[in-house]
């Protein structure tokens, strides 16, 4: 009796000790695609990063984001649309990987609002390909030539839906008192900084209305 008790005990100990390999085996790649899962062409990402660019941004536009990307679909793969230099189209992992602790904010359009359908992607992907490779517009321009990442989102957004996901504003709107922001503007800009351009933050995308 004493050695079927063992015996029986053993096989439980085997039992649950394979379960739990398969569970601990399973765990990585069903996280993966539950998190592959909650992005849909068209999301907005939101992170910050720990650059002296981005701790100006942040301070200026008095936001907690300094960074902003797209999803898109690129045969047939989920892709992170971003302007940084160049313009590219980057795995949605290694974007995310890249925010300060791995944090990030996804927001989607508001239900009633026209989604992204299948023409619509195929309209979105013939519009971005073209500004694949374009520089990083350190100046902030609002001209097509070099594009900054929440430029980049915005005309996205109205080229391909014909939303304006915020209200373009001049560089004077912003807070310009805080000595990194100075810095970062003299270093830009030197005497002659462009107070009248106007330009769109990724905290104006962030508060958008038509975005939730």
């Amino acid at each position: 009796m004493a050695k079927k008790l063992i015996f029986i005990a053993l096989a439980i100990a085997l039992l649950v000790g394979s379960a739990f390999t398969i569970s601990v085996n399973d765990i990585p790649a069903f996280s993966k695609a539950k998190k592959q899962d909650q992005f849909q062409v068209g999301d907005v990402v939101f992170q910050t990063s720990n650059s002296s660019q981005s701790r100006a941004i942040q301070l200026a536009t008095d936001s907690k984001f300094s960074h902003v990307g797209m999803v898109v679909l690129h045969q047939g793969k989920l892709m992170m649309l971003e302007a940084v230099q160049p313009v590219k189209l980057t795995p949605i992992n290694e974007f995310v990987a890249r925010g300060t602790n791995g944090n990030y904010v996804v927001k989607k359009l508001k239900p009633g609002f026209r989604p992204f359908s299948d023409e619509k992607i195929a309209e979105l992907e013939r519009f971005y390909t073209p500004l694949l490779g374009k520089d990083y517009d350190i100046y902030f321009n609002w001209s097509d030539k070099e594009l900054y990442c929440s430029e980049l989102v915005w005309k996205v957004y109205k080229e391909v839906l014909g939303i304006e996901l915020s209200q373009p504003k001049p560089l004077k709107s912003y807070h310009l008192d805080h000595p990194l922001v100075k810095e970062q503007m003299k270093a830009r800009y030197g005497e002659n900084i462009p107070m009248n351009e106007v330009m769109v933050s990724p905290q104006d995308l962030f508060e958008s209305t038509f975005l939730q």
